[in-house]
């Protein structure tokens, strides 16, 4: 699909997704699918804030602003929001 909205092929095709996806993914918990879900959605939320709620003249910063504020939230929370079970086997 994006080679069809494009019409070429580079290298770097699809980064800024892939890039979100896995900061979503450590957001929410690596190795929990529901983590992954919860980080995608607070991902989501707090772009479509800082896009509804910013001033123009701030505009340009919405990427780092929401990158701030998902680092105080890893800083809170090194584990992620709903880190994967822990498994003691012995």
């Amino acid at each position: 699909l994006w080679v069809a909205q494009r019409g070429s092929v580079d290298p770097l095709m699809g980064a800024a997704p892939v890039l979100k996806a896995f900061i979503a993914t450590v957001l929410g918990g690596l190795g929990s699918l529901s983590g992954a879900v919860l980080g995608g959605f607070v991902v989501g939320v707090v772009e479509v804030f800082l896009q509804g709620y910013l001033p123009e003249s701030v505009a340009p910063y919405r990427e780092a602003i929401s990158l701030s504020i998902i680092i105080g939230l890893l800083v809170l929370r090194p584990d992620g929001l709903w880190p994967a079970p822990n498994v003691n086997r012995s």
